[in-house]
């Protein structure tokens, strides 16, 4: 082979090798992308969820310190009376 030809196949080859890598990173940065758009969407589902449960229990504190469940049952002695 050449020096001529060398030099040829190495500018080409040269050229090849940033084009691949490029192509490479681009498709790698793409699947990170789409793993961190995953990662965004379950950290947001969790911070709903976590605020619905404090929500909750900020709600049950509250009934609980002034007694005003919906849900309450007569206390005993009010059904001794009664019944």
């Amino acid at each position: 082979m050449s020096t001529r030809e060398e030099e040829r196949d190495l500018l080409v080859n040269t050229r090849e090798i940033p084009s691949a890598l490029y192509l490479y990173v681009k498709k790698w940065t793409a699947q990170l992308a789409i793993l961190i758009q995953h990662a965004v969407n379950e950290v947001d589902a969790l911070r709903k969820v976590w605020e619905m449960e404090t929500n909750l229990n900020s709600w049950l504190n509250f009934q609980e310190k002034n007694q005003k469940y919906p849900f309450q049952c007569p206390s005993p002695s009010l059904i001794h009376v009664v019944g």
